[in-house]
């Protein structure tokens, strides 16, 4: 009896032992079944870093590229707009000395020769004319550099 009684409780610790057997297999099939959708989420979070990475790069260098164009466009204007300058200068400087001349030519008109002054006056007035000209087209060419 009391072999039996072991028995018997060794058999039922034994049932015990395979349905706790059986429910540790269970959950462990559970814990890979639901491991599968995880390691497929984890590994297209990693895809996912890695574009998000070559997209920064990517937004950074076209910034950068952009930053440089900007750079040399206002170099090019910088230069465009000194020329400008400088050839207005010319060309104020042309017409002062035109107007110099022109002031004395008037005065000599005054004088006793002022046939041969008429003459000379008549042909800078021409000059003038023709510098006026040319300032005006001057102007206009420094119009257009500036709208460009």
């Amino acid at each position: 009896m009391k072999h039996r009684r072991r028995k018997e409780k060794t058999e039922r610790k034994l049932e015990a032992m395979k349905a706790n057997l059986t429910r540790l297999n269970d959950l462990a099939g559970e814990v890979r079944r639901q491991l599968r959708p995880l390691g497929q989420q984890a590994e297209t979070a990693r895809q996912a870093q890695g574009i998000a990475s070559v997209v920064r790069d990517a937004k950074s260098r076209l910034l950068a590229a952009d930053m440089v164009d900007l750079i040399n466009g206002l170099e090019e204007t910088s230069q465009s707009e000194a020329n400008r300058k400088a050839e207005r200068n010319i060309l104020q400087q042309q017409l002062d000395e035109n107007n110099a001349r022109l002031t004395e030519l008037e005065n000599l008109q005054m004088s006793s020769e002022v046939e041969t002054a008429r003459s000379l006056a008549f042909a800078f007035d021409s000059v003038l004319q023709r510098f006026r000209s040319m300032l005006a087209i001057a102007n206009q060419r420094v119009a257009l550099l500036e709208n460009r």
